[in-house]
This record gives structure tokens, sequence and C-alpha cells, in this order.
């Protein structure tokens, strides 16, 4: 029976583990590995966003967002909310002039959102440091 409690704990603690969904999730800009698996903090959505970032010189960048997000409305809302803040005054701190949503695609199983990633040249990093900003603000 002393051999039984241990066994449990250890089913237990690993069974919430294996209910917590994965994602691919991207914020390197440096280089073009893929994405990296990682566990999300709680159940929820697996996204893919298609962004265009017009930077103060005039040049686009095109850019992918992947991670985790509690649900497909909270990240629509949270980018959507990004790209109407957007303009010379309230992103060119970011050196950032425009910021656009092409698209959003959201998946509900584990690894769902791909974990290959074209990324461009450094704005990325930015809209993640925004995005990270904007979510901690909510």
């Amino acid at each position: 029976m002393r051999h039984i409690h241990p066994f449990l704990l250890a089913v237990l603690l690993c069974s919430e583990c294996a209910l917590s969904l994965q994602c691919y999730s991207c914020a390197e800009v440096e280089n073009s590995s893929p994405c990296q698996p990682s566990q999300c903090l709680m159940q929820g959505v697996c996204y893919t966003s298609d962004i265009t970032l017009t930077l103060d010189d005039g040049n686009r960048v095109k850019y992918q967002q992947k991670g985790c997000a509690p649900s497909c409305e909270e990240v629509s809302r949270i980018l959507q909310q990004l790209s109407q803040s957007s303009g010379p005054g309230n992103l060119g701190l970011l050196g950032l002039t425009k910021l656009e949503v092409q698209g959003l695609r959201c998946c509900e199983r584990d690894l769902c959102n791909g974990g290959t990633l074209p990324l461009g040249p450094g704005g990325g990093l930015l809209l993640s440091l925004g995005l990270i900003f904007l979510w901690a603000l909510l």
C-alpha cells in the first residue's frame, strides 16, 4: 500500500502536463531556424498570424507570429488593438509606422500551428515585445 501513494502522485503530476496544450512559438528574428515547441500555461489555442510591418524608412517586413493564446478571440482582439494603435506617434519609438494583420489562424491540437517560420529583419522582435507588453497591460 505504501508504494501506491508515490505512484498515484506521479500519475497526477504527469496528467497535468499531458492536459496542457503544446504550440510552436516564434519570437526570434536573427535566424531562420524552425519555431520551437512550447508548453502553454493554460488550455486554449495555438495561433499563427501573418503581419506586415511598415518601418520608419518605408520598408515593409512580412512577419509571422506563432504561439499560445487563451482563445482565438483574445489574440484577435490584441492584434486588432495593436493594428489600430499603429501610427507614427504610437509605434514610432519602436521604429514602426504601421502594423497590418493579414490573417489569423487558430487550432486546438498539439503543435497544430506548424514549425517553420520565414523570418524578417528586426521588426519581428519589436512586435513580439509589443505583444508581450500589451498582454501585460490586459
